[in-house]
């Protein structure tokens, strides 16, 4: 199994609509192949960080996503985004 965890700032004031957009997104990414599970976190202490975990049965998975459905979200998601860092995990 191979895990993304990206950890997004949403702009002050802006959480519910990129949590909102985030929930689509991840939902729609839930039919690629490879794709486990696809799942969005909000932080308990600050509103304004919220995670996308992404389960994918391989990296070879992951990395076969050519990012289309990414560009299909992305104006949809930019207007309440301030910055993300991006994790990945592999089991053994």
């Amino acid at each position: 199994m191979y895990i993304i965890v990206i950890k997004n700032t949403a702009k002050e004031g802006f959480a519910q609509e990129y949590r909102e957009a985030s929930v689509r997104f991840m939902n729609e990414m839930k039919s690629l192949p490879g794709l486990i599970d696809a799942q969005v976190w909000q932080d308990n202490n600050d509103q304004n960080q919220i995670l996308n975990v992404i389960f994918w049965e391989s990296e070879e998975a992951a990395k076969a996503d050519d990012g289309s459905l990414f560009m299909k979200y992305k104006p949809e998601l930019k207007p309440y985004f301030v910055t993300n860092t991006t994790q990945t995990y592999k089991s053994f």
